[in-house]
């Protein structure tokens, strides 16, 4: 029986790689486009992008790895219903969760997994994807101030340079920040320049102005300057003034800033929000066990399988998962958001297996009938 159970996990791990491969690819590919296309198109750095790729898996494995365990789960029962293995282990008198045993270990094991990724691996990826991000951006910038065309290095940071006359210096430069939702600001110079200095690259416009416009479009603050400097970093950093967001930041630091609310980089709300997204990930994998053992306890084995099983277990991860974010948007300012945030999936996991099991015992006391053969008497 051990070894039995030892071949139903492999066959469930191996999947769940498969899975977690194929979908991870596709996902971790699209994401990296979507965040610096513009930037490797205008630099043509392939090696950045798979820099980029590397450090994004870290996210792409909180989110992916669960429902790839949970689509592995789902076609290794229908193939064992497909094979008559479940009728003849259940023949051999092993109770109904000997055939679910494998999937809870590698569910628990997953879920050890997911929790330390979630609270200490993300947040370094994140942020150095963040650190190449923003340096990929300022070498993105010298190669587009050179082709006099405006380009969107980031999503609402818009620059465009005149090209380099023979001195070096940019012959006119355009930089447009609408990233923050209220305000938008320009910088229009006639001339501009990088110098290297023992404290990095500064970046220097000559001759320009700096204006500032409110969300209606109406001019707020506007500044005439015959010669302005600044590190290019600052114009990647967040509208809010900070190069790292909460998701870039580690958990000890988090929890650090949210217990001597300490909001001078972040809003308490939007750390308490992430601290509870890192805390609850791992009860997700959990949860999918639990509609793999309702699914696969409420249906008879079939030699043709229950196919309808697998849209319906991932539909209702889908909706689940759905519902645990739309209670974490609030978490960070409601205490009731945040309770049912950890309450909502561990009331899903213990319910659908108190179900799961109380089906199957059922199902396995014997039928009383009459010597003939007719219904039992009353």
């Amino acid at each position: 029986m051990y070894l039995i159970q030892r071949r139903i996990l492999a066959k469930m791990l191996s999947q769940t790689l498969f899975v977690f491969c194929f979908v991870g690819v596709i996902v971790t590919t699209t994401q990296v486009l979507n965040q610096v296309f513009r930037l490797i198109d205008a630099s043509s750095n392939l090696l950045v992008a798979l820099e980029m790729f590397a450090f994004l898996i870290p996210t792409i494995t909180v989110t992916v790895l669960p429902l790839a365990f949970l689509i592995a789960c789902i076609n290794v029962h229908d193939r064992m219903d497909e094979d008559r293995e479940t009728v003849i282990l259940s023949g051999t008198g092993a109770h109904p969760a000997f055939i679910l045993l494998p999937a809870g270990v590698l569910a628990a094991a997953l879920s050890g997994l997911v929790l330390a990724i979630s609270l200490y691996v993300e947040p370094w990826g994140n942020r150095m994807g963040s650190d190449i991000k923003n340096a990929l951006t300022f070498d993105a910038l010298k190669i587009i101030a050179g082709n006099g065309v405006l380009r969107e290095v980031q999503p609402g940071l818009f620059i465009r340079g005149g090209g380099y006359d023979e001195s070096g210096q940019i012959d006119g430069l355009f930089i447009l920040d609408r990233r923050a939702a209220d305000e938008e600001v320009s910088y229009v110079a006639e001339r501009g320049a990088f110098f290297e200095t023992e404290a990095g690259v500064i970046l220097r416009l000559y001759d320009g102005s700096i204006q500032i416009r409110d969300a209606d479009g109406q001019t707020v603050h506007k500044v005439r300057f015959g010669r302005y400097q600044a590190e290019p970093r600052t114009l990647f950093e967040e509208p809010s003034g900070q190069s790292y967001r909460p998701r870039q930041t580690t958990t000890a630091e988090l929890v650090r800033m949210v217990a001597e609310e300490d909001n001078r980089q972040y809003t308490i709300s939007s750390m308490r929000k992430e601290l509870i997204r890192r805390w609850t990930d791992w009860l997700y994998p959990l949860v999918y066990f639990a509609i793999v053992a309702f699914l696969v306890l409420r249906t008879r084995p079939s030699r043709e399988g229950a196919r309808w099983r697998l849209p319906v277990a991932v539909l209702t991860g889908f909706v689940i998962k759905a519902g645990g974010l739309v209670l974490l948007g609030s978490a960070g300012t409601s205490g009731a958001a945040a309770t049912a945030s950890f309450a909502m999936p561990a009331g899903v996991v213990a319910g659908l297996l108190a179900l799961a099991f109380l089906q199957a015992t059922r199902g396995r006391r014997p039928r009383v009938r009459s010597p003939a053969g007719g219904p039992a008497p009353a």
